[in-house]
């Protein structure tokens, strides 16, 4: 008969332990895609960011009152203006950092220079958003703004 050594089942019998004891293993995210509508520009955004102070490609803003996002593409350069959001939950009572990310995205304006789209999304009402203005090539992102800014509902965005 095989046995196995005593102090392999003490090792193992410890991560198991734990493992248990930490909980369920992050949940990965899938991000949502989207291609916005075209309109015109948003009459009371929340917040509103250029892609770059100097090549100023894209402007993305976010209103709250409805999780509308606005995407003006702002050159002539072949790429789209995007958006790239994402939701994150706030479970330590409501301040930032909020630490569990929930969803994540990019609203596509697809319809050229000087143009306005808008994509409408269902946030929790007690989350942070935070978003990128962005320039985008199909869906990945060629260049954003080198910070997130952060907005949370009722309160103001940083």
């Amino acid at each position: 008969m095989h046995t196995l050594p005593r102090r392999f089942l003490t090792l193992f019998g410890g991560a198991v332990l734990a493992i248990g004891l930490t909980g369920s293993p992050a949940h990965a995210v899938t991000s949502e895609h989207n291609n916005a509508v075209q309109t015109s520009a948003p009459s009371n955004p929340t917040f509103c960011i250029n892609e770059d102070i100097t090549q100023n490609a894209a402007r993305a803003c976010w209103v709250a009152n409805g999780d509308d996002w606005y995407v003006q593409d702002t050159r002539a350069d072949g790429h789209s203006a995007s958006v790239s959001w994402e939701d994150w939950a706030c479970n330590d009572g409501g301040s930032f950092p909020c630490n569990d990310l929930r969803r994540k995205g990019i609203c596509r304006n697809t319809f050229g220079a000087g143009t306005w789209a808008w994509c409408n999304k269902d946030y929790t009402e007690s989350d942070a958003i935070y978003f990128k203005a962005a320039q985008t090539e199909g869906w990945s992102i060629i260049d954003s703004t080198p910070l997130w800014v952060a907005c949370r509902p009722h309160t103001s965005c940083h």
